[in-house]
């Protein structure tokens, strides 16, 4: 669940130079390596801040470390900035760069950049550091690279090669594994539009390609995909009322969590219920904006729904939230958000890897942006959040993407234990994995209340409120209810 933030979108991306040039070839040699210069580091950015190079070592990349760095994505756009000390200086220095990709050993991309140098390069100000802005095809998990810098100013042969040494690197010649994951990259998002009657309006979200655009770019800027789909089904009509205090809310994520089956979507697809309960954000008044499943298995293809209010002045804030929840996300700290997950680095929810917005060129400073999944703001995304999304994204794709192999379906039922503490039989879904690990008890009863045995059920928890769904293999049409922690849910 999350509250109102507020995000501005700017900028555009720069135009990419790209040329067919190797180290060594003529073109390359026409330029002089810098004197006196050294490369200090190097950093690769895709949303987050992500160490190639530190100190004149190689920051090995460790696709298998789970949750300790966030990975380089394979596919992704990326920018790689080269941090330099031009040692004492009476004036700027201007310096070009270049840097080289290599795919299996062999010549892929080059990208040229440049700087006016008066000092040391800055980590908070990207006038101070060569910036290369890298193409997304050009990064696999094959890809290695080296960094080049060159003083304009000299001509061929003017350069004193013993002053040069700290100007390329790796320094030998070679390249560096840059380390990148296939995680699979893609994120597809099916919206089913809600016609809100609650109020007798029938009233329909904003899902024009404009505002669907606006979402794409949202979840690409901070979430570690490639490429974001959007589906659009048609309206689903709702006569129940969803109020800003939290009323109602749970009954209706209950009721689009069930609806996969009916919309043919496929497991690997995130649902999400887009509804305006007013007729604006201001005449809604603030409070509750969303409230998602707590997916917590990549095998939970039910959990995979959310629901938010569609006002295209809040929708997309809340829907990076709440489809964070379905990847099984909790809340980060901060704003009173409940539910803290406290693995979470720091207890502000701030973000703890410095964060770069491939749209705006914008750097997002630790000390001043929290995390997405806290209540704060202004926020961007945290390398923890950053990477536990894109290890639930590879493992959502092994599971259910376009090579695996899936089981065939089962049909099971489903109960939403309410927040009211009631239960509410909602139907049948198709089932090809079993959940997760949250396993509970369940009574099986005749239609005359009688207990038939028992069963082992799934439960999946919504966030921040007291309830979610349980379910479990269809017991067969004996079975008329299902008793679980005192609650009793009729069949349907």
């Amino acid at each position: 669940m999350r509250p109102v933030l507020a995000l501005l979108l700017a900028g555009c991306q720069p135009p990419v130079v790209r040329f067919d040039c190797a180290h060594g070839e003529p073109l390359c040699e026409s330029r002089e390596l810098a004197e006196g210069v050294d490369i200090t580091a190097v950093y690769l950015y895709q949303a987050v801040e992500i160490p190639l190079m530190e100190g004149g070592a190689l920051v090995e990349q460790d696709p298998d470390d789970d949750l300790t760095d966030p990975p380089v994505v394979a596919g992704r756009d990326a920018m790689v900035r080269v941090f330099l000390d031009p040692g004492e200086l009476d004036a700027p220095r201007e310096l070009e760069g270049k840097l080289t990709l290599f795919e299996g050993g062999s010549f892929s991309t080059g990208v040229e950049a440049s700087v006016s140098l008066a000092g040391e390069s800055d980590p908070t100000d990207l006038g101070t550091t060569l910036n290369f802005e890298v193409p997304g095809d050009a990064i696999t998990p094959d890809t290695s690279w080296m960094v080049s810098v060159y003083d304009p100013a000299l001509a061929p042969g003017e350069a004193d090669r013993s002053l040069t040494a700290g100007a390329e690197w790796p320094d030998d010649g070679s390249s560096a594994a840059l380390g990148a994951v296939d995680n699979g990259g893609l994120l597809r998002i099916f919206i089913i539009p809600i016609e809100y009657d609650g109020d007798g309006s029938g009233r329909l979200p904003d899902t024009s390609d404009e505002q669907i655009a606006t979402f794409e770019q949202y979840f690409y800027k901070e979430y570690p995909v490639v490429r974001v789909e959007f589906e659009v089904g048609e309206p689903y009509a709702w006569n129940g009322t969803v109020d800003n205090y939290g009323s109602g809310w749970d009954t209706l994520l209950g009721t689009v969590s069930n609806l996969r089956d009916d919309y043919g979507v496929d497991d690997d697809v995130y649902i999400y219920g887009l509804f305006d309960p007013a007729e604006s954000s201001a005449a809604y008044g603030g409070g509750v904006a969303g409230l998602s499943n707590m997916a917590m298995s990549a095998s939970d293809a039910g959990s995979r729904a959310s629901i938010g209010v569609g006002f295209p002045d809040w929708a997309p804030e809340t829907m990076i939230h709440e489809v964070g929840h379905a990847h099984g996300r909790s809340h980060s700290p901060g704003c009173g958000a409940a539910g803290e997950d406290p693995s979470y680095p720091n207890d502000e929810g701030l973000i703890d890897w410095r964060g770069y917005d491939l749209f705006s060129g914008a750097l997002k400073e630790t000390d001043s942006y929290y995390d997405f999944m806290s209540y704060c703001s202004p926020y961007w995304v945290s390398g923890f959040t950053y990477e536990a999304l894109a290890t639930r994204i590879q493992q959502v794709d092994e599971l259910y993407g376009q090579h695996a192999r899936t089981p065939p379906p089962r049909t099971w039922v489903a109960v939403l234990l309410r927040s009211d503490g009631g239960a509410e039989w909602i139907g049948e879904r198709t089932v090809r994995r079993e959940p997760g690990p949250r396993t509970v008890p369940v009574t099986l009863l005749d239609e005359d209340g009688r207990e038939l045995g028992e069963a082992k059920g799934w439960y999946a928890p919504f966030d921040h409120v007291p309830a979610g769904i349980l379910s479990l293999p269809d017991p067969g049409p004996a079975v008329a209810g299902l008793r679980v922690a005192g609650r009793t849910a009729w069949r349907r």
